[in-house]
């Protein structure tokens, strides 16, 4: 009795250990509009999920304590800590947008001279001197080729 016992705590035990709960929510901007795409990750894991098109994201986790980290580009990054229970959790964010930076003027100018055309001028006017400069050349070439000769004799 004793030992069928101590199994079927063991086993209820690692059932309750393994089981995964949800922890679950919606992503909304300042003014509780949907942000969808948003970037959602739990810290120290390897575990991220992007947004619906509602701003709804979904875990599946064990129990305990996490930090999740929200994120999308205009708005600022928000990590907030987390408690899943057995029962799960619903746990919402609203991300505050960042103020908009404007960048000052800038001017590019440039002053160098595009030389492609002076060297190929130079090029043509000294055309007789560089071939002069090759001198005559030859080869010897051998060739293995099939020629066939389709006249009528």
């Amino acid at each position: 009795m004793k030992p069928t016992l101590l199994i079927l705590l063991i086993l209820s035990s690692a059932m309750v250990h393994g089981q995964l709960v949800k922890l679950s929510g919606r992503v909304t901007s300042t003014r509780l509009e949907p942000l969808a795409l948003v970037t959602v990750k739990i810290n120290g894991t390897s575990l991220g999920v992007v947004t619906n098109e509602a701003g709804y994201y979904e875990f599946m986790l064990e129990q305990g304590d996490y930090k999740i980290t929200a994120s999308l580009i205009g708005f600022r990054s928000l990590a907030v800590a987390v408690t899943v229970s057995n029962t799960g959790i619903e746990q919402n964010i609203i991300l505050e947008e960042e103020e908009a930076t404007s960048l000052s003027e800038v001017v590019v100018s440039g002053k160098a001279r595009d030389r492609s055309r002076e060297i190929i001028r130079n090029v043509i006017h000294r055309k007789e001197e560089i071939q002069a400069a090759a001198g005559p050349y030859s080869v010897k070439i051998y060739i293995k080729a099939v020629q066939e000769d389709s006249s009528q004799i």
